[in-house]
């Protein structure tokens, strides 16, 4: 079960959960697992604090984490990201239209993100990650015409959309 970390610079928080942070309560699981006395003990947070903190907490739902990724569809992903990343950062990303260079960079995002497709759905999430993958793999050998980036923006699209719906990624 992973944990998510909070991913803010410690200045941006206010001081007790900088302290919080600090003492190793960074994550809401970490705080979740957290006792009163615990949490009294970090410089900064009262009893009464403590206490507010795991009642608090108490009162928000755990949401189930996702799973791993298939490792088809990962391996897909890592493809797709790779190439659009080499794509985006080479001198041919100036010819590409803007609802194109949007699409890449939306698949460079989403190969970190995208959780597992649900079971019985890993084949087809497979088989949209590698359209993905193929798709940015064929840009990076020549810039199409602007009606096919056209078009190949709105696959990209698509495509991402389905694998984030069977993942839940909404």
């Amino acid at each position: 079960m992973t944990s998510t970390t909070l991913r803010v610079p410690f200045q941006a928080w206010g001081s007790s959960a900088c302290a919080l942070a600090k003492a190793g309560y960074a994550t809401l699981d970490a705080l979740r697992n957290a006792t009163e006395e615990d949490l009294a003990l970090v410089p900064g947070i009262s009893p009464i604090k403590a206490r507010h903190i795991v009642q608090h907490l108490q009162q928000l739902p755990v949401l189930p984490q996702a799973p791993a990724p298939d490792a088809g569809v990962r391996a897909a992903l890592l493809r797709a990201r790779n190439a659009a990343q080499r794509l985006l950062e080479s001198d041919r990303a100036e010819d590409l239209e803007k609802p194109l260079l949007r699409q890449l960079q939306k698949v460079v995002a989403l190969a970190a993100a995208l959780p597992e497709p649900p079971a019985g759905q890993a084949d087809t999430g497979e088989d949209l990650a590698r359209r993905i993958a193929g798709t940015v793999e064929a840009l990076i050998h020549g810039v199409p015409g602007r009606k096919r980036q056209e078009r190949t923006a709105e696959d990209l699209r698509a495509w991402r959309k389905g694998l984030k719906r069977m993942g839940g990624g909404g």
